[in-house]
């Protein structure tokens, strides 16, 4: 028991451990005319320059220039945007850069990876670091190569042409007949960083020699210099003013004594929260006081907790003075200390987040319905090499449900591999575990082996909509593991516990969405786990047939989701849960607004959703829907004013464990950068 326990702590510290791989990605401005420059959102709308920093451009960015060239600094390499064309930047990444050139011309040039840039009529490929001129126009199709091999796919017709080392293509003439670049002809259309100034000297007497600039006395405008003049040497003494005066300094990127945008922050949370019990034997409140201290760094996030909780002011409980010295128990102690990790961004090739409130992170859906938030730790992290990622995740690295029997935990790993090109097919080898608990150790272990295949039907820049197969069965691994359970040459399909299913997923900003449909037998069926089968230990039911929808809207502001599964016997009858006259189906809401100072989020979970609805909408109570055996939800709004925030929560759990209660809080936060 304790090796097991022991084994599985292993493997999530070792994914925990950073490993020196910190992707920075970002996209900036370093020069060329802003006042010429527009910038747009993925969905069109305009972006005001003064409202954005130019030092960090989000991808997805739809840049037009004016009548001068913007040269554009990346974590890949530089791009060059030449006037009146319009680019977006589509994908940047530690293995490939991917742009959309609509229209006009761009010159491209990464340090490492590949790059790949789409137009109307073409897709052009770098399978390596390179440089290449691409023009698109209405009229021009033009590809030049300057030091590594370009290969050119027609998105019509599909032909593929390859573009050698210093040579020039004109797909608009039909001829596809490629021609050889001189050096002269080579330069024209390179990159040329910005030259570095050195900063002005100080002293009394000021020395201007080779490039300096003119000063003007004029209000500042957000825009990149032009480019320096100039102007002979000569000696000028200072003037002498009776009050300092700063002037006003137009400068180049890198030049002192410019800003330096911070990288950095810190500081510290104190919150205090009042919980009343509902429903309980006792109306004593509770009270909770924790300090959260935090730092961050680039892609680098730490926050730590503690707290002091107590009903009565004569006994108080703590989460860092007492420890229980199982394997367990030190792992619930350490992370019960956690209250944020994040290493890398989710584009990284290594990404680690650890975050308390929930399950993080992409769901392996249709198997999971995301948990409302808790108190659990869960953890989220992806590995990707080349076409290869690896996702891991478990809902509670505190092991909470483990330690207080209170139910089942979950953990997943899937390696996916995505061909490239226009129409990239997925497959994605994993399994899902789900640990049952005894006497606060971990009694039984299940893995649920999955096999999924995603082939795109469309895939544009605003849409992706695919078709997908999914394959699971059951295997049974601890205490011991029963490999007739997931493969017996006895049964009538070799496969006693199997599911087979198809389905269709659409992704069309701001909205995506997905529907399903499987044949299931023996344990596998959708939606395995949710908040309500992991206080029930699972929940098994007779179904044959599983459908299944869900659909997310998610804009700048408001996120709101719905998912439903539905279970049908082989009669075609609505299926129960094994050993109880309550059905199968499955629903779950939510809604989430986010404003500048207020936020409000909302949620409900529901097994036996039709029948209760049907029941509600015939004059029965609309109670069961939102609270009970087969039943969660909750209701929380804060409001922010300066460095105050005030909370209020109403939970509602399924009432085999807890029982409802409201929180009401306020916290202050207090930060700097560096």
């Amino acid at each position: 028991m304790k090796r097991l326990e022991t084994f599985i702590l292993i493997i999530l510290l070792t994914l925990i451990a950073p490993l020196n791989i910190f992707g920075q990605e970002y996209v900036s401005v370093i020069e060329g005319d802003l006042a010429s420059l527009r910038l747009y959102e993925p969905n069109g709308k305009p972006i005001a320059i003064g409202t954005i920093d130019i030092n960090d451009l989000q991808l997805g960015t739809i840049l037009v220039s004016g009548d001068k060239p913007i040269l554009l600094e990346t974590s890949r390499g530089d791009i060059k945007l030449f006037p009146d064309s319009i680019l977006i930047l589509d994908d940047v990444r530690a293995t490939s850069t991917s742009l959309l050139l609509i229209d006009g011309s761009v010159t491209a040039k990464t340090t490492q990876g590949a790059l790949s840039i789409i137009t109307p009529a073409t897709l052009y490929e770098l399978d390596r670091a390179g440089e290449v001129h691409i023009t698109s126009t209405q009229k021009e199709e033009r590809v030049r190569s300057f030091d590594v091999s370009v290969r050119a796919t027609n998105l019509i017709t599909h032909k593929t042409t390859t573009i050698g080392v210093l040579e020039e293509l004109d797909l608009s003439d039909p001829k596809l007949e490629k021609r050889s670049l001189d050096s002269a002809e080579a330069a024209v259309g390179r990159i040329v960083r910005p030259v570095r100034i050195p900063a002005k000297p100080g002293g009394a007497i000021r020395w201007m020699t080779e490039f300096e600039f003119v000063e003007e006395l004029e209000e500042p405008v957000r825009a990149l210099p032009a480019k320096p003049v100039v102007l002979p040497p000569h000696v000028e003494a200072l003037p002498v003013a009776k009050e300092p005066v700063t002037k006003t300094r137009t400068i180049l990127r890198d030049s002192a004594p410019a800003s330096v945008p911070s990288k950095g922050a810190y500081g510290i949370e104190a919150g205090y929260t009042l919980t009343f019990p509902l429903k309980s034997t006792s109306h004593v409140p509770s009270h909770r006081l924790e300090v959260k201290p935090f730092i961050s760094y680039n892609s680098l996030a730490l926050r730590l907790k503690a707290y002091v909780e107590t009903d009565s002011f004569t006994s108080f409980d703590t989460n860092f003075l007492t420890i229980d010295t199982s394997a367990l128990g030190v792992a619930s102690y350490l992370f019960g200390i956690v209250d944020y990790v994040k290493i890398g961004y989710s584009t990284s090739p290594f990404y680690l987040l650890i975050e308390e409130g929930g399950y993080p992170g992409t769901q392996r859906a249709p198997f999971i319905a995301p948990t409302f938030p808790s108190g659990k730790m869960a953890l989220y992290n992806t590995i990707s090499i080349g076409g290869f990622k690896l996702t891991t995740s478990f809902d509670d690295l505190r092991f909470t449900n483990i330690i207080d029997d209170s139910g089942s935990q979950l953990g997943s790993t899937v390696l996916e591999y995505t061909f490239g090109g226009s129409y990239p097919l997925r497959i994605a080898l994993g399994t899902l575990a789900i640990f049952e608990s005894q006497s606060s150790l971990i009694s039984k272990t299940d893995l649920f082996p999955l096999l999924e295949l995603s082939f795109p039907i469309i895939n544009t820049r605003l849409t992706q909509f695919s078709a997908i197969l999914l394959a699971s069965s059951y295997l049974p691994v601890y205490p011991s593991v029963k490999v007739e359970e997931f493969f017996d040459m006895n049964s009538t399909y070799f496969f006693p516990n199997h599911q087979l299913g198809i389905g269709l997923t659409v992704n069309h900003e701001p909205f995506n969405a997905q529907i399903m449909a499987s044949l299931a037998g023996g344990k596998n069926h959708l939606l395995l786990f949710n908040d309500i089968a992991e206080a029930h230990d699972q929940i098994d039911h007779n179904g044959l047939i599983d459908v299944y929808a869900s659909g997310t809207w998610k804009s700048k502001n408001i996120t709101a989701n719905a998912i439903l599964n539905v279970p049908f016997t082989k009669e075609f009858g609505l299926a129960t849960v094994k050993g109880k006259t309550q059905s199968a189906d499955f629903s779950q809401i939510g809604f989430t607004y986010t404003g500048d100072v207020f936020h409000l989020s909302l949620g409900a979970s529901r097994v036996g959703f039709l029948r209760t609805l049907k029941s509600a909408i015939y004059g029965g109570s609309i109670k069961p829907l939102f609270y009970g055996e087969w039943a969660s939800s909750f209701l929380e709004a804060a409001y922010t004013y300066k460095i105050f925030t005030f909370t209020g929560r109403l939970n509602v759990p399924i009432t085999l464990n807890q029982k409802p209660s409201v929180d009401i809080g306020v916290k202050v936060r207090f930060d700097g950068i560096f």
